[in-house]
């Protein structure tokens, strides 16, 4: 029996047990069966060598995204890959795996509009990993066995895992502003933030900036700052007023 007789078996048998229609019954088994073939998540291992052979395949690849930044020089551009070797870099990298192997893969016939791109998944994924840049998330996905189309002209390729079952998940995680365990004892950083908007010192700066970023919306302090620090390359006052910020508000809890 030849391949295709053998996966129109298979459809018709879901059909008789579904109902469906061919044309969902055929598109059910090729997920089923890509999502079988794909290397389990679980079981990557994340290490420098395994990050260099991604970085060597895809040499346009960079925290940026897809292509190298516009205006970098190659120099900026090899230091930046780099920085996905060291240790912080591998910890996100590790942390993007594991979440992208509780995500359902999607064939490579997929249309686009039922997909997400790099940099959306990425948000849908950093309240519960902490920050991670576009290309250590890329990186992940490549790892991980996940299929990525890349869209031309674009940072930002298409990542073939459902967005609906990778929002569906969240790591266990305390409450900001709550010890492990403990009662709250005031506010979250991101509650007291907003409230610092009116300020007419740095910390005013960064909090009415902060409340102007969409993307930021959803993270938690620590990836709040690797959000300022690597997605818009903030100079050290920006870095300096939020350090600033986080001590007032670890000061007003106390």
């Amino acid at each position: 029996m030849t391949k295709d007789k053998q996966i129109k078996r298979v459809v018709r048998a879901r059909m008789d047990a579904t109902g469906e229609r061919y044309n969902v019954a055929a598109r059910r088994v090729a997920e089923q069966q890509a999502a079988a073939a794909a290397p389990p998540a679980a079981g990557v291992v994340v290490t420098a060598e395994a990050v260099e052979a991604v970085l060597s395949a895809h040499p346009g690849l960079a925290n940026h995204g897809w292509n190298r930044a516009s205006g970098w020089t190659q120099q900026q551009h090899a230091e930046d890959r780099a920085g996905m070797t060291h240790p912080a870099g591998l910890e996100r990298i590790t942390r993007a795996v594991e979440f992208l192997g509780r995500c359902r893969v999607l064939t490579p016939r997929t249309p686009s509009s039922r997909c997400a791109s790099s940099y959306r998944l990425k948000h849908v994924a950093e309240p519960s990993i902490g920050y991670t840049s576009n290309g250590e998330f890329i990186v992940a996905a490549l790892l991980a066995g996940v299929p990525v189309r890349p869209v031309q002209g674009s940072p930002n390729p298409i990542v073939l895992v459902d967005p609906r079952s990778a929002g569906s998940w969240s790591a266990t995680a305390t409450v900001e502003g709550s010890p492990r365990g403990g009662r709250r004892t005031g506010p979250g950083f991101r509650a007291w933030l907003t409230r610092q908007r009116h300020r007419d010192d740095r910390v005013g700066d960064i909090a009415r900036d902060i409340a102007d970023d969409g993307c930021a919306a959803r993270l938690h302090q620590r990836a709040l700052r690797e959000h300022i620090e690597h997605d818009h390359d903030a100079g050290t006052a920006a870095l300096e007023a939020f350090d600033a910020a986080v001590q007032q508000w670890q000061a007003d809890r106390s």
